[in-house]
């Protein structure tokens, strides 16, 4: 039964992290591409 909770958890939590990845990415790409455009 911990077992499996565990791995719910551990879902759950890789989920969250790979959401939070995104946003960060999202919002990274595009202050990334402004500062390049800004440096030519």
């Amino acid at each position: 039964m911990q077992v499996t909770l565990g791995i719910h958890l551990f879902n759950t939590s890789k989920r969250a992290l790979n959401g939070c990845l995104s946003y960060l990415l999202l919002m990274l790409i595009p202050s990334y591409m402004f500062y390049q455009s800004g440096q030519i």
